[in-house]
């Protein structure tokens, strides 16, 4: 399991470096999920059709990171938008932890970019 003090070391310019885990039911479904090469791509077609005219699109992670309670664990899609800009963007509207890109060996998604990002709830 992922602590705040964990996630808090990484970032854009220090992403992980090895894959992250997430608890075992949430990756028996993911598992199962990309077994099934059109259920990626229909998510991808989904995705880029609810991002047409907007500079991002924040969804909550379905299969999100073991990380302790308090955190949620999204997913921010992106088109031509600065990471950057993104990320002082939605620290600006929520309690963001962390926020990265991960590294394109860790990346199961790679037709959209996107960035992770861990959010503080109560």
């Amino acid at each position: 399991m992922l602590s705040i003090s964990q996630l808090l070391k990484f970032n854009l310019e220090n992403p992980p470096k090895v894959g992250l885990t997430r608890k075992v039911e949430i990756q028996s479904k993911y598992d199962i999920f990309l077994k099934n090469s059109e259920n990626s791509k229909r998510f991808v077609k989904k995705v880029k059709e609810d991002i047409i005219g907007k500079r991002f699109l924040l969804l909550k992670n379905d299969f999100p990171y073991n990380v302790e309670g308090g955190i949620e664990h999204m997913v921010c899609w992106f088109t031509d938008s600065n990471p950057k800009d993104i990320i002082q963007e939605l620290k600006d509207k929520m309690d963001v932890v962390s926020c990265w890109r991960n590294t394109p060996t860790n990346c199961s998604i790679i037709a959209i970019k996107h960035l992770h990002v861990f959010v503080r709830i109560n």
